[in-house]
């Protein structure tokens, strides 16, 4: 075999190592090395290829196994629907004989009870020829037919006769109760015994009577719900009744009385004070008021403030155990409350405020008070603070909106928008910095409900389960994914930036120290553990406008729960300050369940047309159906409720201590255990009842069914992803100038 000639670049390499070894340059010596190096070059060029097969298998296998994994993901799923389909047929079944069982009881009480009706005819017929003989026997007795002719033609005689025939017949059939009828004071029984005993009824005009169900549609003017005298909610928010202000003025003055002698804790004190809007110098704060409600502030304030007073303060004599009276005051009516409150200051040793108090309650119109009550607290029901309907979901973004419309400042310009839109268009996408990003649900609307590209995503998230929801529904439609573990971490942060303009800086900061379902959270998020976290939005906003540089805007939104109390979200408002507008958005104007949030942003919201609003809206049967579910509504009407994203199963033991699945009859003791009413039947045939699974709870938040299930993870992780979900539609319209 010949082997090709020495190349002019491989003898320049070969003598050149010569040369700098100091070795002989024999030609055959050279020759020789010249194939040494062919050699080793070949080598290596083999090993890269081989090295590159190897990164090809492997992609291959991991390529198999995840095809693998989704292999068997369908087989656990298809197995588990075989279950409840087993477990549907089996309940079917059950039921099934349930209504045999039923249907035969059913018809041997009907048997019976012909039987009985048919003994009770046959009774009746022999009572009435025996009443029939026994006239007989008293005309024969009489000589009545000795002088029958002679007195048939008379009138009194005829009247006489149908008289004792209906009072026969009354003792009979009533039991010896038809000498009642009969004995009525004298011969009045006898005028015009037609009406007396056939009882006949005065005609009556039909038209003055409406058919049934004609009348669903009737309203009277001034009365709320068709005439059922209920007074209608007033069209602006009416003033805090005289008596509170009072009641809450006169403890006002205890807690300074007591605060100056050092009967009150002074840490604690401030710590109520402050939560009940008080800290100010005022003596009652109406703000406070409309976000509890006028007696529910009165219960706090007296329950706190006596929380803050020694035990050994408390005058027995005054009205029995302190504890008991503590916890006595929330059911306590009117009357009760405010004399209670009489009692709690004269324990407290002011008695001219106690005095005061008492002729407060002397002079008071409980009707009229109650009344007042009622129509402040049927404002507060028609205001942001209250969401029973689409309507006032949609009345409070109209009030936030209009809110937000008075103020020329915080909020971005067209101009500001349009350059906006034009620099993100320039780029090919957005850059979007996300704190506290959870499922990533902020990208999936972006992606999917305003058709905008992103061109780098920067996902500052702790929790690997929600990233995953992030990368399994996203990753493949965004150019590039940066994730960040910790909010804290601002070199991560910078490098994640990488100097890119941003454009959306969102914020879903945590609601565990926020929600109104924790009854443990504090009066202030500030000292909290997570929801503290949310000062690092304001601290980056700032950094942000100098990062992007002059003229660069951005829009900034923070998002939160709506139920936080009035004194966090005042620190909310703080967060940001005049840079942005707060708004009241629900999942439940976009045909979503009920989900009440706040955004803090400088972006321009708008409010929503009715009609859009109303064609939005969903029943739970139709959501069922989206989410591909066989199950059904538990009742007839039954509305759709607020995503609760922990489990509950409704078990409960019967007699012999084994726990049974809930059914329809058990519908309202799970409602109220779990704080949700979407409870549904498994199937058409079956009243076994469960709450929502994860698929459907996701299609009532407009998200995919299986959205959470991309995280791999079992169900109670997925649930608790589900509650790091923004409202998908919702923060679609807060982002909607975007597009």
């Amino acid at each position: 075999m010949v082997l090709p000639p020495s190349t002019a670049e491989e003898l320049e390499v070969v003598l050149a190592t010569k040369r700098r070894l100091g070795v002989s340059e024999d030609p055959q010596k050279v020759r020789k090395a010249v194939l040494e190096l062919r050699q080793r070059r070949a080598t290596a060029a083999w090993k890269t290829w081989h090295a590159a097969q190897q990164a090809a298998a492997q992609a291959h296998h991991a390529l198999f196994l995840q095809w693998q994994w989704r292999i068997q993901c369908q087989q656990a799923a298809g197995l588990a629907a075989a279950v409840m389909a087993a477990e549907q047929r089996a309940a079917a079944a059950e039921r099934r004989e349930r209504e045999a069982a039923a249907q035969r009881r059913d018809a041997e009480e009907a048997n019976t009870a012909a039987a009985a009706a048919q003994d009770a005819e046959l009774a009746r017929l022999r009572d009435a020829a025996a009443a029939v003989r026994a006239v007989e026997a008293v005309r024969d007795e009489i000589g009545v037919f000795s002088e029958l002719r002679a007195v048939e033609a008379s009138p009194l005689r005829a009247r006489h006769e149908k008289s004792v025939e209906m009072c026969v017949d009354s003792d009979a059939t009533d039991g010896g109760g038809g000498a009642d009828v009969c004995d009525d004071g004298g011969a009045e029984g006898f005028h015009e015994p037609d009406e007396v005993f056939a009882g006949a009824a005065p005609d009556l005009d039909d038209a003055a009577a409406p058919l049934y169900g004609d009348d669903d549609d009737v309203e009277m003017e001034g009365v709320v719900g068709g005439g059922d005298g209920v007074e209608a909610p007033p069209r602006e928010r009416p003033a805090v009744p005289q008596a509170f202000c009072s009641l809450a003025e006169a403890f006002a003055d205890a807690r300074r009385r007591l605060s100056a002698d050092g009967l009150l804790y002074a840490k604690d004190t401030a710590i109520y004070v402050q939560y009940l809007g008080l800290d100010r110098g005022t003596t009652f704060s109406a703000r406070t008021a409309e976000s509890l409600g006028l007696r529910e502030y009165v219960h706090r304030l007296t329950r706190d403030f006596g929380a803050c007073i020694k035990p050994g303060a408390w005058d027995a004599s005054i009205g029995g155990d302190y504890e008991q009276w503590c916890s006595e005051k929330h059911k306590a009516s009117l009357e009760v409350m405010f004399s209670r409150a009489e009692r709690y200051l004269r324990a407290c040793g002011c008695a001219d405020l106690a005095a005061s108090v008492e002729a407060l309650v002397d002079e008071l119109d409980w009707e009229e008070l109650k009344r007042q009550e009622e129509q402040y607290e049927a404002f507060a029901d028609e205001s942001d603070d209250g969401f029973k309907s689409p309507a006032a979901a949609l009345r409070a973004l109209g009030l936030s909106v209009a809110e937000a419309a008075k103020i020329t400042s915080g909020r971005l310009s067209e101009t500001d928008l349009r350059k906006l839109r034009r620099r993100v268009k320039r780029r090919g996408g957005l850059v979007v910095l996300s704190f506290f990003d959870g499922a990533g649900v902020l990208a999936w609307s972006i992606l999917n409900e305003l058709k905008l590209k992103i061109k780098r995503y920067i996902a500052v998230e702790i929790d690997d389960d929600a990233h995953n929801c992030l990368k399994m529904n996203c990753g493949s439609q965004i150019e590039e994914v940066v994730r960040v573990d910790d909010v804290r971490d601002e070199d991560a942060i910078v490098a994640a930036i990488n100097g890119n303009v941003v454009d959306v800086f969102s914020n879903g900061s945590p609601c565990d120290g926020t929600s109104g379902r924790n009854f443990n959270r504090l009066p202030s998020i500030k000292n909290h553990p997570t929801s503290g976290l949310v000062s690092y939005t304001g601290e980056w906003h700032e950094r942000l406008q100098r990062m992007n540089g002059p003229g660069e805007t951005f829009i900034t939104c923070l998002e939160n729960v709506g139920s936080m109390m009035m004194s966090v979200r005042r620190e909310f408002d703080e967060v940001l300050s005049a840079d942005v507008h707060r708004y009241v958005v629900d999942e439940q104007l976009f045909g979503g369940a009920p989900r009440k949030r706040y955004y803090w942003t400088n972006a321009p919201v708008e409010t929503l047309s009715a009609d859009a609003v109303n064609d939005a809206q969903r029943g739970i049967r139709r959501m069922l159906q989206d989410a591909g579910s066989i199950a059904v509504p538990v009742r007839r009407g039954q509305d759709l409720a607020t995503i609760v994203t922990c489990t509950a199963r409704g078990c409960v033991e019967d007699e012999n201590r084994v726990r049974k699945r809930p059914r329809s009859c058990d519908y309202d003791r799970c409602k109220e255990t779990s704080n949700t009413g979407n409870w549904v039947c498994l199937s058409k045939s079956c009243d076994v009842i469960r709450q929502f699974t994860v698929y459907e709870g996701a299609v009532a938040l407009n998200l995919p069914p299986f959205y959470f299930s991309g995280c791999g993870a079992n169900e109670t992780v997925q649930r608790r992803v589900m509650g790091m979900a923004f409202g998908a539609r919702s923060i679609a319209h807060v982002l909607k100038c975007l597009v």
